[in-house]
């Protein structure tokens, strides 16, 4: 990519089989990085942030084939069935081009199909939004998981808070073991230089580690993380409480009969190996044992998922600070090894894990923004009561076709399949 923009070249044409499934996130990024346009024949793809093409629907010729395929096996022959034609028509991703800083055409506009104009919309609705009065600084754990924190400034900025203008971010070191005095040295730094905190479930416990801590934190994280928060410091915190950790093992169960072995596999800047014993204590009483591993890099995922198959039914991804790039190669490994991944969040799936009973942070940030905006303007933590988000089963048949798994149909009745 990098040698076509040396180049010169005005834009790239994607023609399957020139990218796998697992690669299409990091094609993005590039396209954005570079300011490099990637054209595409499959329309889903413009959806999910290419940035155009004459594209035709998947949706539409896989029924057309199994059509055909039913008949073939029912006796008719190749001869009896006419060749259907399918007129592929310009898909623009209009979020992709604003991106890129690209005007299309009137005329290109007028006669493609258009998408990504929500995304548009809630941007020029967020550029148009008067900045609230005042200077503010939002503070984070060095180790919050960038999507998340994304998606919190973006519904952020709807409420005139714009990184920025009004709106400073400052990361912090956390990491302060159980020294006292340094735990009580950052919860002063971030009185004397913040307004407002937003903590991740892996950040959420160093917070409530810091010793009269003073700035109002607003979080999201699960039930049992939540519950730690002790009585007399309840008043300080407020959020988002999203599925409990009893949840996502009770649906894992349903979703793969016979689960008796999970591992937890993170990266170690996360906040994994002080939790895993919470954790299992948590999975325990339901007849899952639960372990964990953690990776260095990219490189380490196949032959750590090739040990860890011999001994575990299933994989349970530990999302901080594991990038697109390191998801994509579970995701290789996953279909390579029939060896299911089960998700936290939404978007991991989407990509190609298995399942799980997910956080969606689109549904979930609003409620985050709204809550850190009445911080910054006088209302305290436990004036704004804790909001409860069950989350969702999300599935990708997919990628359950490729395990060769038989998903009961119980389970996907109540989920949102991804097909």
């Amino acid at each position: 990519m990098q040698a076509f923009k040396t180049e010169g070249v005005g834009g790239v044409m994607l023609l399957p089989p020139s990218y796998r499934e697992g690669e299409l996130d990091e094609l993005i990024a590039c396209q954005h990085k570079l300011k490099l346009p990637l054209l595409s024949i499959i329309k889903q793809d413009v959806e999910k942030g290419l940035f155009g093409g004459p594209a035709i629907t998947k949706k539409m010729v896989k029924p057309c084939l199994a059509d055909y395929a039913a008949k073939i096996l029912q006796g008719r022959s190749p001869s009896q069935l006419p060749i259907k034609f399918f007129s592929p028509e310009y898909v623009v991703n209009l979020a992709t081009a604003s991106k890129l800083g690209i005007a299309v055409p009137a005329e290109v506009v007028s006669r493609a199909e258009i998408v990504g104009m929500a995304t548009v919309a809630a941007e020029q609705e967020a550029a148009t939004m008067p900045l609230v009065h005042g200077n503010y600084v939002l503070g984070i754990s060095k180790d919050t998981a960038v999507p998340s924190i994304k998606r919190f400034l973006k519904e952020f900025a709807k409420r005139g808070y714009v990184q920025g203008k009004n709106l400073s971010v400052k990361q912090y070191d956390l990491d302060a073991g159980n020294n006292r005095q340094k735990q009580r040295e950052i919860a002063e730094r971030l009185a004397a230089e913040t307004n407002v905190i937003f903590a991740n479930g892996s950040a959420l416990p160093s917070f409530i580690n810091l010793p009269d801590l003073k700035t109002p934190v607003c979080f999201v994280s699960t039930k049992e993380t939540a519950a730690t928060i002790p009585a007399d410091r309840k008043h300080n915190f407020t959020g988002v409480v999203r599925a409990s950790f009893v949840s996502i093992i009770q649906s894992a169960k349903k979703l793969i009969p016979g689960l008796k072995k999970v591992v937890m596999i993170g990266s170690p800047g996360s906040n994994l190996e002080e939790t895993i014993n919470r954790h299992r204590q948590t999975a325990e009483p339901h007849d899952v044992t639960l372990d964990y591993r953690l990776f260095g890099n990219k490189s380490e995922i196949g032959p750590l998922m090739r040990e860890l198959q011999k001994s575990h039914d299933a994989m349970l991804l530990y999302s901080p600070g594991v990038d697109d790039a390191s998801v994509a190669e579970i995701i290789k490994w996953q279909n390579r090894l029939g060896f299911p991944v089960l998700a936290q969040f939404e978007r991991h799936v989407q990509a190609g894990l298995l399942a799980g009973l997910v956080v969606d942070m689109d549904k979930v940030s609003p409620k985050l923004a709204e809550y850190a905006d009445k911080l910054l303007q006088g209302r305290t933590p436990d004036q704004l009561p804790l909001y409860y988000y069950s989350g969702k089963m999300i599935i990708n048949l997919r990628t359950a076709s490729k395990l060769r798994l038989d998903i009961p149909a119980e389970v996907t009745s109540q989920a949102e399949i991804i097909r």
